[in-house]
């Protein structure tokens, strides 16, 4: 009978360390699911605070007699870069 106890909270005891295991797994991949969306987020964010300033310059550079293009710009902008700022001189292109 004694070794049957001493199975029983042997049994008990693994089971137990198991699901402290668990736990600890669980929290940390919940710490790191948390960082990851942080980090989205935060990428998000500075992603939307560029396209307003973008934007907003676009807004400044268009002449004040231009009407529905300015809508039409910061449209495009939040969308990402246009090829037609691209400051860049490219003599590669063939027409």
């Amino acid at each position: 009978m004694p070794r049957l106890v001493n199975t029983i909270q042997y049994i008990n005891s693994e089971l137990d360390e198991m699901e402290r295991e668990e736990i600890f797994r669980i929290k940390k991949v919940l710490e790191l699911k948390r960082k990851h969306e942080a980090a989205e987020a935060t990428e998000r964010e500075e992603f939307a605070q560029d396209a307003i300033e973008r934007a907003g310059s676009t807004a400044v550079e268009t002449p004040a007699g231009a009407g529905g293009a300015a809508g039409a710009g910061a449209g495009a902008a939040a969308a990402g870069p246009s090829m037609l700022d691209d400051d860049s001189d490219s003599d590669d292109i063939i027409f």
